[in-house]
C-alpha cells in the first residue's frame, strides 16, 4: 500500500461556481441546472485515492496540497506524469495543516486517503512512521477548530486517525483508538451498501425497498467503522466480513459513508471507508455527487 499559499490565497482563487445537472433532494425529481457555490477549495492529495477526479467531473476548481509520498505508488502508476512540476505549485500538506490561517482560508477540504503524515506507518511499514501530522497535537487542534469555525472536510479511508484524533466521539472504528492504523482490517470486496438517510434516498430516487448500491473497495486495510455517534448520521451501510489477525468478524448494517456537525457554525464532516475513484456505478458517483452538495447552496 510543496509551494506558495499564503494569507492571500482568498484572493487568488476565484468562487466557484458549480452548474449541475442533478436531481436535487427536495425538489420533486425535477432535472434542472443548479448554480453551486462551494468558495475556495482545497485539495489534500493522496496515493490510494484521487478524490480530485470526482471533482474535475463535476467541473469544481480547486487547489491541490501535495500529501504525496515522495515515491508512492502514483508515480509508479503514471511514470509520464511530471511529479515534480505539480508538487511545486502545491502546498505541502504540513504547511498546510500546520498554519491555521492556510487552511482556515478554505472552505471545503478534502483529505485523500494516502495522504501524508495521517497514520502509523508508511504503509504499515514499521521501517518508517507517518504520524508527522495526528501525532501533532496543535495540528489536530488546527482541523478541530477548522470545522468548529464552519469549514467543511471530506475525508476518505486512511485519513480516518486524524477524524479520530479531531473529533473522537463522533466515530468509533474497530481497533484500539489510541493506536494508529488500528482499523485498517478491510479487506478488498465489493459491498452492496444500503443508503439509509432519507435525503440521499431522495436524491438517488430510490425507497427503503430498493435502497442497495453496489460499492467497490479497491484496496486491503481499508478503515472499518463499527458504530457512530448518536449526533452523527449514518449516509450508508453495509454487512461485510472483517479480518483480524487470523480470525475473520462479521459486521452487520456497519457504517460505511458517515456525516456529522461540529459546532454552531455548520461545520461538517464527512468521512467514507471507500475510495471515491474507485466506484464506477452510476448511484454511487450520484452519491459522491450528494456528498459534494453538502458543502454548497443550491440555487435553481
Amino acid at each position: 500500500m510543496r509551494g506558495f499559499l499564503a494569507a492571500t490565497i482568498r484572493a487568488a482563487v476565484p468562487s466557484l461556481i458549480l452548474a449541475l445537472m442533478v436531481s436535487a433532494a427536495g425538489c420533486g425529481g425535477d432535472q434542472g441546472v443548479y448554480a453551486l457555490t462551494l468558495g475556495e477549495v482545497a485539495m489534500v492529495t493522496g496515493d490510494f485515492d484521487t478524490a480530485e477526479e470526482a471533482l474535475d467531473k463535476l467541473e469544481v476548481t480547486y487547489n491541490l496540497v501535495d500529501g504525496w509520498h515522495d515515491n508512492g505508488p502514483l508515480y509508479e502508476y503514471q511514470p509520464d506524469y511530471d511529479w515534480e512540476n505539480v508538487k511545486l505549485t502545491a502546498t505541502p500538506v504540513e504547511e498546510f495543516m500546520g498554519g491555521q490561517y492556510v487552511i482556515g482560508a478554505y472552505d471545503v477540504v478534502f483529505l485523500s486517503c494516502g495522504m501524508r503524515g495521517a497514520g502509523k506507518f508508511v504503509y504499515n511499514n514499521a521501517s518508517e512512521r507517518d504520524d508527522g501530522l495526528v501525532a501533532d497535537d496543535a495540528i489536530v487542534t488546527i482541523l478541530h477548530d477548522y470545522v468548529d469555525n464552519g469549514g467543511y472536510v471530506y475525508a476518505t479511508d486512511w485519513t480516518y486517525d486524524l477524524i479520530e484524533a479531531a473529533f473522537p466521539d463522533m466515530i468509533e472504528f474497530v481497533g484500539d483508538d489510541l493506536d494508529l492504523d488500528a482499523a485498517q482490517l478491510g479487506e478488498p470486496q465489493t459491498i452492496n451498501g444500503r443508503v439509509v438517510d432519507d435525503e440521499l434516498m431522495e436524491f438517488l430516487e430510490m425507497d427503503s425497498g430498493s435502497n442497495e448500491v453496489a460499492v467497490d473497495f479497491n484496496y486491503d486495510a481499508w478503515a472499518v467503522i463499527s458504530s457512530v455517534s448518536s449526533d452523527a448520521t449514518v449516509l450508508l451501510e453495509g454487512d461485510f466480513v472483517y479480518k483480524d489477525g487470523a480470525d475473520h468478524i462479521e459486521l452487520h448494517d456497519a457504517p460505511l459513508a458517515v456525516v456529522f456537525e461540529v459546532g454552531d457554525r455548520g461545520g461538517k464532516v464527512i468521512f467514507t471507508s471507500f475510495h471515491t475513484e474507485a466506484q464506477f456505478t452510476t448511484d454511487v458517483q450520484r452519491m459522491i455527487d450528494f456528498l459534494v452538495l453538502q458543502f454548497g447552496q443550491a440555487e435553481g
